[in-house]
């Protein structure tokens, strides 16, 4: 059976459809004109042998040099758009933004404008104009569907008093509607909460408040201590943990009284050796001697002759 050969009424169809429709869409009009089926892929092929190509809007700048020449003197100063409609004005082709992109990049033509960024006291196209100038009657009655109503409150409004557990695991209490200019959150701690209210006072920024137990979710007053944030680096630093009331305030003390000796060994004191006054520089392991010489000799008992302070060698 030999091949069946082409209707030159197909291939004339062809060349004057296939260019401006995909293929499965020109199969299915070439069988409502032709009444038989087609495949997409019968299709592609027949039209690649007629030399027929899918029109896909590419310039080819190579083709057209006048093209070029016109847009390097037109393109700076002018935003894309008006390139777009300047050329089309002028050639009757009409390019897409990324064609006039890729000849700025590929022939080294800036616009030197901001492209489609606003700039600075850039005014909006309908600042000052009714809805009705520039929507139409049928866009407005949409928008009113999804517009904000009078007193309407967000459906994930939560009431007043409400808790959470935030990331850190700590619980916090909903206490106002909006957010001001003191406080960032509508929410705040429920352990600083309880303890304002057991102990009757403020809290400032200043403070922090400690699970005695470790329980985040215990917010008893009982569990409940206040420290303040050197406090509570110091108890960090010394390493010092608690598990209740009276670990806690033992930890405390012993805190304070490190503190304490800290700074009593981070005071002025005289040299042993030479006589001259000075600052440990490390409170943590504080030194007898002003310098690892004097230290030295320290060691070895034989203290250097120093001067008293009535003028006389020791």
């Amino acid at each position: 059976m030999g091949r069946r050969r082409n209707d030159p009424a197909e291939d004339e169809w062809i060349r004057a459809v296939y260019p401006y429709h995909e293929a499965k869409e020109t199969a299915r009009l070439f069988e409502g004109v032709f009444g038989r089926p087609i495949k997409p892929t019968t299709l592609t092929a027949r039209a690649s042998d007629l030399g027929v190509h899918r029109d896909t809007g590419a310039v080819s700048w190579a083709a057209h040099p006048e093209w070029c020449e016109w847009l390097a003197a037109y393109i700076p100063g002018h935003s894309e758009q008006e390139i777009i409609a300047a050329f089309k004005e002028r050639w009757d082709v009409e390019l897409r933004v990324p064609q006039v992109a890729n000849f700025k990049t590929r022939f080294g033509i800036k616009s030197g404008t901001v492209g489609g960024r606003f700039f600075k006291g850039q005014e909006s196209y309908n600042k000052g104009r009714p809805q009705s100038e520039w929507m139409t009657p049928e866009a407005i009655e949409r928008t009113k569907a999804t517009r904000f109503k009078k007193h309407g409150i967000p459906h994930n409004t939560r009431p007043m008093g409400y808790e959470r557990v935030n990331v850190d695991g700590y619980i916090e209490v909903k206490v106002r509607e909006r957010p001001d200019a003191e406080h960032r959150s509508c929410f705040d701690l429920k352990q600083r909460l309880v303890y304002e209210r057991a102990h009757n006072v403020k809290l400032t920024s200043d403070d922090i408040i400690v699970f005695l137990d470790g329980d985040k979710l215990n917010c008893d007053p009982s569990n409940l201590a206040r420290l303040s944030h050197a406090e509570h680096a110091k108890m960090t630093t010394y390493k010092l943990t608690y598990s209740d009331r009276e670990t806690f305030e033992t930890a405390l003390k012993i805190m304070r009284l490190n503190d304490r000796v800290r700074s009593i060994t981070g005071r002025e004191r005289v040299c042993p050796v030479c006589g001259k006054t000075f600052k440990p520089t490390n409170p943590n392991n504080p030194s007898r001697c002003c310098s690892p010489k004097c230290a030295g000799e320290f060691k070895r008992g034989k203290p250097r002759s120093r001067k008293e302070p009535n003028g006389t060698t020791r």
